[in-house]
């Protein structure tokens, strides 16, 4: 695979940022274009329960990225559209090291604390939204030290406008 031919973009935020929002409108915008391409929420390549010692979430999420990355690939997709709740660099390296030769861009979400729990309260109930709460006010933490290579405030705005936003600033995905 040869630099360039592979295009990436991996959306991040904190809970309730709208990271998956903006990723399936920026698929669907890509799509409705001919141009091929997948979105991958990567939270769910990692989504299991009791996992054995031997292997994390995020080992677990890169690991099945790069089974299904070879898929995608052989069905002629080109352009990727990444999201995942990220709570450290090493975590971007990580998805950055499985991705060898795709052209990766990192867009980082940002919303204020008040709008991330508000979606929160409409989408989950009881402990998980609970626990997401609280997720969320870490993740929030963790963004303003992350590399990324563009933001996007993701308040008081259309999905599709913040995908149309996104996608200029990426310039061509």
């Amino acid at each position: 695979m040869s630099n360039g031919e592979v295009r990436a973009v991996l959306i991040v935020g904190t809970l309730g940022s709208g990271k998956t929002a903006v990723a399936v409108e920026l698929g669907d915008i890509l799509g409705g274009r001919g141009v091929p391409n997948a979105v991958i929420d990567l939270d769910w390549l990692g989504w299991a329960n009791s996992l054995g010692p031997e292997r994390t979430i995020d080992e677990l999420i890169v690991g099945n990225l790069e089974a299904v990355l070879e898929n995608y690939l052989a069905a002629g997709v080109r352009h990727l559209v990444l999201t995942r709740a990220i709570d450290s660099q090493a975590q971007v390296d990580a998805i950055r090291a499985v991705l060898p030769g795709v052209e990766l861009q990192v867009v980082g979400l940002e919303v204020s604390p008040g709008t991330a729990a508000a979606r929160l309260q409409r989408r989950d109930s009881g402990s998980e939204l609970a626990h997401n709460l609280e997720e969320s006010a870490r993740f929030t933490g963790v963004m303003k030290d992350l590399n990324v290579d563009h933001s996007i405030r993701n308040e008081d705005r259309t999905i599709g406008g913040v995908a149309a936003e996104l996608l200029e600033l990426l310039g061509r995905l």
